[in-house]
């Protein structure tokens, strides 16, 4: 079995659009240590995100997809408070964890976040964008 970090696995997948064996290949988990999160937020973090990537201000951010009623689920197990916008959107917030998750019609992101400052910015911009735009 070979040992492969997250974005490269799903980056193979990708650009081959095979799936490989589950013996073929073992998934980095995500080194979420840094981050203040309660230990379901990074356990169900590692197994849904598929990506690590920055968000438009450089913030860590993981991205995956799943169905709508996840995100109930999501937030209600991590403790977080979600606002669901309409049937295809949602956002959520832990001021406690200092992350902001965010769906849109199957897509998912999860901005985490060590510095305070940057947090409370992402997530008064977050409100701010579903209130004005939906």
């Amino acid at each position: 079995m070979k040992y492969i970090p997250r974005n490269k696995y799903y980056q193979m997948i990708r650009e081959t659009g095979r799936i490989p064996d589950k013996e073929e290949y073992d998934i980095a988990d995500l080194d979420l240590s840094v981050y203040p999160l309660n230990e379901d937020t990074k356990r169900i973090a590692n197994v849904n995100f598929m990506e690590e990537t920055e968000d438009r201000n450089g913030n860590y951010m993981l991205s995956g997809h799943w169905m709508s009623d996840l995100s109930y689920q999501f937030a209600k197990k991590c403790k977080f408070d979600l606002v669901q916008v309409n049937g295809y959107s949602s956002y959520a917030y832990s001021d406690e964890q200092m992350a902001v998750f965010t769906y849109c019609e199957g897509d998912i992101y999860l901005t985490l976040f060590t510095d305070k400052a940057k947090y409370k910015a992402e997530k008064e911009g977050t409100i701010k964008f579903y209130e004005e735009v939906y």
